[in-house]
């Protein structure tokens, strides 16, 4: 342009800025500037740059950072120009790149800024508006890609990636760097070495107040691989920061190279069996043993996680409930295992585990105590009511110090005001800290709360009086004081119509949910829901993890819910309930429970039992047999709440037979509960004149053995038998010979019970195996060999009585089912013990201890030790011996079952051996009260017998030892029981107190003990013998 024009326009251009602008410019020959001393303005420029100047510090603060990005509002002179100076242009364009990087400093200070302190949606947040000003930097998105996937946003993490390979095409034609590629690569399927650089965690942040708590957690993780397995339980009220600590903790390790996962418990019932075990191993950490799982475990591993590990017909599995459940926690335990250790897992809010969770945990504690794996749980001590399964959970790994518990306080004066430090990027003044820790009581929730709430306020100014008169709901009352539930209760008050439903939707799921899910309760299109989400998430209430959605905080959520009416809440779990159940029409199992809940809450009773009946059969497939019985039991009562009709008793009497098998596999049939069950079933389909179920009378049957009623068992085993053989069932006419086998022992009709057994047994077959161990647990050929060869020892065929017990643990074993090995090793034991074979007694009761311990088999493992006593008494070891049958007898008595008559007589004899008469003829004279109650029974002629023993010790022979001597002969011989009948002559010859003549005593025994054609070496018949040759002597 012709220099004349240039003045001409730069003329005009100067009268324009005096016409506009003159008390504000200084305009003079050479340059044009800001008047000085002319009234005041605001300069943004000038103020940016001033606070912009603080980017360079080491530590600027989160607040002049925020200040100075504020000041840009937008380009330096932004559609400002001059035509035809070009000089002009040069320079401004100059500047604005200058103060553009300038605030791309700044929005890059604050993003590390947040991260350190783990908030990062603000850090991603800053990196997005710097990518604005600057999207050709390509450092920016590979640390914003970083983020995201850190946050639990991997397919956004994904996305920005092909952003910014878009970008860098498109602006620099370009493609993304080695390090870029390799990052995606790493985030898309764990391939790829990434080259982030990764900020380390600031724990300064999560040690504040928390020293002691966090050298707890490096002491047990230090002890990890020398000790085994340790577990650290952080507790608290909510909302004291034990997630922050042992997230920060767990940052801080996965830092350094070791293998992390994270899972947590969820309050709503119904929740999902394992959830968090499953949580676990769906992480990155065991992704890889999926590739190699054995054989042996695939079965259960499919029936957890079966989009992992398909299941195939090949795997089927059956047999009793227990075994079944410990194949489960094997299959988890190998998977914990498997990873390169040592290694940490976090279960957060673990008070809301699934019993069958906490069971497993205590399973891996206590018998993988090789594992190096260290367990951090955190728990809220207002969600511990005094039978909490974690009570037990504790005492026992505390007992085998594996167990340390941090209880977490509020922080003091000082370290609140420290952490307020941290939170506002500048110091607070005595005033601000004394009113922070008043509003707070030092719970760094709410200190975290109430300054991001009012971000550029003082705390002093949240000194309303109004928030301390905040109405906070009744059930929140002691958890959230009113001026915390006023500063959530204000932040929720400002969302938009469709956030506030979401929301109320998220509140209501009680659990993380995902937007399909969210998009479909709350019927909202894609763009409106996804605006919902991204304002929630912004204000934090809501954080997203892999593509699910939950609260930001508890106590957020539990404001949310308070604030909603009973029609909306009502609402809400319909919208819930009625989404899951199309969601998982194809498969409702693994959501009937979440399903139920929501229909028990939005007043749908009927559809509620529907729903926690599936959820029972769930469980019962998972072998979770807790969770089961939870679950009928609380769709009997809501079923009680329905108007009954000609089909209610049929609904009831279906969820008292599951109830009863879920009570069994947990307790065994000696619990008085699941006798009161099956009475109840029983007696439901009386009430309606129909006939019982088979499954149902043979449970009871059994029932009433275990509890020494033996009418009643005897009359449903002939219902059984009848019902069994109208409908042409082998399988039942099977399992109903077993119950009158098994009758007649106890009762002492011994011949009776030789048929049935014999009967049971030729009637059996091994095509119905998987049946029986289905419907009864138990395999036939095994429970009734076993039986038989303990009563074949009453009638005196000691040999074969042991021929066929070794057959019954021979098949035991090849089925390898342990609960068919204990059945054979404790029947077993009896004849063996009997026959005076204490080597091979004390080899079974070792490997019967040993087995029912590991499968926690209670009833079992008492009978077992009680033989282990024995052994140890008849081999010298008395009184260790006899103080074990003592404790293993208690602990029989204390499972419920009546089974301790045939050992009293035992111990009773080592009592007196050991000096100890009184307790001997306590014990015996307990025994006979219950057989004068109760009538006729397999051990009346042995306890009478060791009652003249006793007698004779203590007063001599008399005429009262000779009546219970000669009584225990007519008993025996009565019952045909001529190996009884061998000892109590036996024991005349001895005491010389039988009322005929001692002769005739004599050929009496002769005569007896010729009768034997087997068992000659064992110790009754040697002992006789013996005896008969001293007398003819």
């Amino acid at each position: 342009m012709p220099e004349a024009n240039a003045r001409v326009n730069l003329s005009k251009s100067l009268s324009n800025l005096r016409r506009l602008f003159g008390d504000y410019l200084d305009i003079q020959r050479t340059q044009v500037g800001m008047a000085a001393k002319q009234p005041a303005y605001a300069l943004d420029a000038a103020a940016f740059e001033e606070a912009a100047g603080t980017a360079r510090e080491v530590n600027p603060t989160a607040e002049r950072l925020h200040q100075a990005i504020d000041y840009y509002q937008d380009d330096f002179l932004a559609g400002f120009n001059v035509r035809g100076a070009l000089d002009f242009e040069q320079w401004l364009e100059t500047e604005r790149l200058r103060l553009r990087a300038m605030v791309v400093q700044c929005l890059f200070a604050l993003s590390q800024h947040y991260e350190k302190r783990h908030n990062y949606p603000q850090a991603i947040d800053q990196l997005r508006r710097l990518i604005r000003h600057e999207p050709w930097q390509e450092d920016a998105h590979r640390r914003l890609m970083w983020l995201l996937a850190r946050s639990g946003q991997r397919t956004a993490a994904l996305a920005q990636y092909s952003l910014c390979k878009s970008i860098l095409a498109d602006e620099l034609d370009v493609e993304p760097s080695s390090e870029t590629t390799d990052l995606y690569l790493y985030l898309r399927d764990g391939s790829g070495q990434p080259e982030v650089a990764v900020p380390e965690p600031s724990t300064q942040l999560a040690m504040v107040g928390r020293q002691t708590s966090w050298d707890a957690l490096q002491k047990s993780w230090d002890a990890v691989p020398r000790t085994g397995i340790q577990c650290v339980i952080l507790v608290g009220e909510a909302g004291i920061g034990k997630t922050y600590l042992a997230e920060s903790w767990l940052a801080a390790l996965h830092s350094q190279g070791y293998g992390t996962a994270t899972s947590r418990g969820y309050p709503l019932q119904g929740g999902l069996l394992y959830e968090p075990i499953l949580e676990w191993l769906r992480s990155d950490l065991f992704s890889p043993i999926f590739k190699h799982i054995p054989e042996g475990h695939r079965w259960a591993l499919a029936q957890l996680l079966p989009e992992r590990v398909p299941e195939s017909p090949a795997m089927l599995q059956t047999g009793p409930a227990i075994w079944q459940r410990r194949h489960v926690f094997d299959a988890l335990a190998w998977m914990i295992r498997e990873p390169p250790g040592p290694i940490a897992l976090l279960l957060d809010d673990m008070h809301w585990c699934d019993n069958e969770t906490l069971d497993w945990l205590q399973y891996l504690t206590l018998s993988h105590t090789d594992a190096r794996v260290l367990l951090i749980g955190t728990v809220r001590t207002e969600e511990l009511h005094p039978d909490h399964h974690l009570h037990e959970f504790w005492r026992r790994l505390s007992h085998e110090r594996r167990l340390r518990r941090v209880e977490l306080e509020p922080l003091n004066r000082v370290h609140t005001a420290t952490l307020g430090t941290f939170i506002l990027g500048r110091s607070l003044d005595h005033a601000e800290a004394e009113q922070l820790f008043r509003l707070t009581e030092g719970v760094p929730f709410f200190v975290v709360e109430i300054l991001e709430a009012h971000a550029g306020r003082k705390p002093a100014l949240l000194a309303d009086p109004s928030l301390s008169q905040r109405l906070v709901p009744a059930g929140l009352a002691f958890l959230i004081p009113p001026r915390m539930y006023a500063v959530i209760q204000e932040r929720l008050s400002h969302l938009s119509s469709d956030a506030e439903l979401v929301a109320g939707l998220a509140a209501a799921a009680g659990q993380p949910v995902s937007a399909g899910l969210l998009a479909h309760a709350a019927r909202l299109d894609p763009d409106r829901l996804n605006f919902a989400l991204d304002e929630l998430w912004r204000r934090r209430v809501l954080c997203e993890d892999n593509g699910q959605y939950a609260y930001a905080h508890d106590r957020i959520r539990d404001v949310a819910y308070a604030e909603l009416s009973p029609m909306q809440r009502t609402n809400y779990h319909h919208r819930l309930a009625s989404t899951l159940a199309e969601s998982y029409a194809a498969d409702l199992g693994p959501a009937s429970g979440r399903i139920a809940a929501h229909y028990e809450q939005s007043g749908e009773t009927a559809q509620a039992v529907y729903f926690y009946e599936l959820a029972a059969d769930r469980a019962r497939a998972m072998y979770a047999y807790e969770e089961m019985a939870r679950q009928l039991q609380r769709a009997r009562q809501l079923l009680a709440k329905l108007s009954t009709d000609s089909h209610s008793w049929l609904r009831d009497v279906r969820l008292l037979e599951k109830l009863g098998v879920a009570l069994v596999a947990l307790k065994g049939y000696a619990a008085r509960d699941v006798l009161e069950i099956y009475s109840e079933a029983v007696e439901r389909f009386r009430q309606a004149s129909q006939n019982v179920d088979p499954p149902v009378l043979r449970a009871l049957a059994v029932a009433h053995v275990v509890h020494n009623e033996f009418d009643q068992a005897a009359v449903l085993g002939q219902e059984l038998l009848a019902r069994g053989s109208s409908d042409n069932s082998t399988l039942w006419r099977v399992e109903a010979h077993y119950v009158l086998g098994i009758t007649n022992f106890w009762i002492g009709e011994f011949l009776a019970g030789r048929r049935h057994l014999q009967t049971a047994l030729a009637m059996y077959d091994p095509a119905l195996l998987d049946q029986h161990l289905a419907d009864c647990g138990q395999n036939p050929n095994v429970t009734c060999r076993s039986r038989l060869a303990y009563l074949l020892w009453y009638l005196g065929y000691a040999d074969q009585a042991a021929v066929l017990a070794d057959e019954a643990t021979k098949l035991a074993r090849q089925a390898g089912q342990p609960f068919g090995i204990v059945y054979a090793l404790v029947w077993s034991l009896f004849v063996h013990s009997h026959r005076g074979d204490i080597d091979r007694t004390r080899r079974y009761a070792d490997e019967a201890v040993s087995i029912c311990t590991e499968y926690g088999l209670e009833m079992w493992r008492a009978m077992a030790a009680i033989f282990q006593g024995w052994a140890w008494a008849e081999t010298g070891d008395v009184t260790r011996g006899v103080a074990l049958m003592q404790q293993s007898l208690a602990a029989l008595d204390a499972t419920g079952a009546r089974y301790a008559l045939p050992y009293l007589g035992m111990l009773a004899q080592w009592y007196a051996r050991a000096g100890r008469l009184d307790q001997a003829v306590a014990l015996v004279d307990r025994g006979l009260s219950v057989v004068e109650e109760r009538g006729p029974h397999c051990s009346t002629a042995e306890l009478l017998r060791v009652s003249a023993l006793l007698r004779n010790q203590v007063i001599g022979a008399d005429e009262g030892v000779a009546a219970t001597l000669e009584r225990a002969l007519s008993v025996a011989r009565s019952q045909q029981a001529r190996m009884l009948e061998l000892r109590v002559l036996t024991t005349m010859v001895q005491l010389g107190v039988m009322r005929r003549a001692q002769d005739r005593a004599v050929a009496e025994l002769r005569a007896v003990l010729a009768w034997f054609t087997e068992g000659t070496e064992t110790r009754d018949l040697v002992d006789a013998a013996a005896l008969l040759r001293d007398a003819t002597n």
